[in-house]
């Protein structure tokens, strides 16, 4: 195995950012061997099965602490609830799981059919997905089978956008992603790439509102974004009823793509583990 060109760890840091810029839902190989390439200065095209590794691990990192976080927090309500009750020894011993070795069995062959291929460009997060998955129960990997539809999570959040930033977005109410995808398709359809370093945006009359400079670093607006990305909920006023609207009509969307999928028989279930999006 060839030896990386740049240290493993300023890898991890540079995907770190890359992964909190475009966010789980939309990275892929491309993308972040792209963004390695114009941060170091180095073609990382024959180290493609080495960085998909250190991108699936860090990816199952930031899946793994959105889900140590949500178990605690449902672990704090379920434990309000019960207000200090105890469970007896049989109460344990009628509640334990049974056929567990069965279930051993089923999941290890999946675990065959579903391994991801290293040398595709699929969707980062779906693979890792699929990877984690086929470790679940064999009830848990049969519902998730089926299509399901989008809810209230924190994948169909939306927040305010500044009018400053509504120039760009064209819409006042957004999730954080779709804000980032808007400012990529602003930045592309107005060429705007420094053509000498990609990796600088040059601002026109409309960016320079935001980042209040000539140019700025592309995986790094959010920190400036941020400031015009608001919370609704704290805004008060007609902003609450005008975002759960805004994200109605964003999740009958989603939906409505969901069952397009599933009908073509190419389903892919965007309104699920919603989880993770919001970890910007």
């Amino acid at each position: 195995m060839e030896v990386l060109p740049i240290p493993r760890d300023d890898i991890k840091e540079a995907i770190d950012d890359v992964i909190k810029e475009r966010g789980l839902d939309v990275i892929t190989s491309t993308i972040i061997r792209n963004y390695l390439k114009e941060k170091f200065d180095k073609d990382f095209t024959s180290f493609k099965k080495q960085i998909d590794e250190i991108t699936r691990e860090q990816i199952e990192k930031v899946m793994a602490k959105n889900k140590a976080n949500k178990e605690q927090s449902d672990s704090e309500k379920d434990n309000g609830n019960q207000s200090g009750s105890s469970l007896s020894d049989s109460d344990v011993e009628d509640k334990a799981p049974p056929t567990k070795a069965p279930e051993v069995k089923a999941t290890k062959e999946r675990r065959r059919k579903v391994t991801p291929d290293v040398d595709s460009d699929d969707d980062l997060m779906t693979k890792v997905k699929r990877r984690r998955g086929a470790q679940t129960t064999t009830t848990r990997k049969t519902k998730s089978k089926a299509p399901r539809k989008a809810g209230n999570s924190a994948f169909s959040r939306v927040f305010y956008c500044t009018e400053d930033l509504q120039a760009i977005t064209g819409k006042p109410y957004m999730r954080r992603c779709d804000v980032v995808k808007s400012m990529w398709k602003y930045i592309d359809a107005n060429n705007l790439k420094n053509p000498k370093n990609k990796r600088m945006i040059n601002c026109d009359e409309n960016l320079k509102k935001i980042f209040k400079k000539a140019n700025f670093l592309g995986f790094g607006m959010m920190s400036v974004l941020t400031n015009h990305i608001l919370d609704p909920n704290e805004l008060g006023g007609d902003h609450v009823e005008l975002a759960n609207e805004a994200k109605k009509l964003l999740i009958e969307e989603l939906n409505k793509d969901i069952i397009n999928d599933n009908a073509d028989g190419e389903f892919v279930n965007k309104g699920k583990d919603g989880d993770a999006s919001d970890s910007d």
